[in-house]
């Protein structure tokens, strides 16, 4: 049996197990405008749905709007998200660099003419803002433009390398890459779901060293094709702006 038979057989019975304990996974809360849903991927990264609900009510108390959470500092966002959010200060400076960026090519905190932009590039342009981990990009893509995409981070792939689905060492966009490979553009949605169910009981966010400065570090790069190459997601401010535009 080749490793991948033996990973299909792991992933499907995974989902008939998860169908079981799951018989009815929660959608995702409702976001008509793409920016807020886009910082709610932000938030969803490495916690879980309780914990990004929650988190988002207080980001909504504490700001405006999100041109106000844009020119915040990180410590107030952080502050904002609590203390004992997974990643506080990393994910801060993420959603204010993904703002940033987001300002500086569109000239508002805007991203909804990506509406009508073909799925490749609008998920090219999303995952090329400055700091915008992959998860949320394919969570946007998912949604947001009823696209074929699949959000994984590290909580869930360590629950799948547990499960024997995938080996020790894979990558997160191979793991969306695989998942997006096996999985029907119209069974995607659901499929998630049930992963977002499993991972908000059973998974951990990633240990992260505390570190002495604000730059949040370098996400695993993609094993994708070239033509998802950019995929890779950066340390806010380490590419030019503006040069992604669908």
């Amino acid at each position: 049996m080749t490793h991948a038979e033996h990973s299909q057989k792991h992933w499907n019975a995974l989902l008939k197990q998860l169908r079981q304990e799951f018989p009815v996974a929660a959608p995702h809360p409702p976001e008509d405008d793409l920016t807020g849903l886009l910082v709610r991927g932000l938030l969803l990264w490495e916690a879980s749905s309780h914990q990004a609900e929650l988190a988002h009510q207080r980001l909504r108390s504490a700001f405006v709007d999100l041109n106000e959470l844009r020119v915040s500092m990180p410590d107030d966002i952080a502050q904002a998200l609590g203390e004992r959010y997974p990643l506080a200060e990393e994910r801060s400076i993420r959603i204010r660099a993904v703002l940033h960026d987001v300002f500086a090519r569109e000239h508002a905190v805007s991203i909804e003419r990506l509406r009508a932009a073909p799925k490749r590039d609008a998920r090219h342009y999303l995952v090329s803002l400055d700091g915008c981990p992959e998860f949320a990009s394919a969570y946007v893509v998912l949604h947001g433009l009823d696209g074929h995409a699949a959000p994984v981070d590290e909580r869930l792939l360590a629950l799948l390398i547990k499960a024997g689905v995938v080996r020790t060492g894979t990558q997160t966009s191979a793991v969306s890459s695989w998942i997006e490979h096996y999985v029907p553009s119209d069974e995607c949605a659901s499929t998630c779901a049930l992963l977002r169910a499993w991972a908000d009981r059973d998974g951990h966010p990633p240990h992260r060293e505390r570190r002495a400065s604000h730059a949040p570090p370098q996400d695993h790069t993609p094993s994708r094709p070239a033509s998802r190459a950019a995929a890779k997601t950066r340390k806010p401010g380490s590419g030019k702006r503006g040069q992604s535009r669908p």
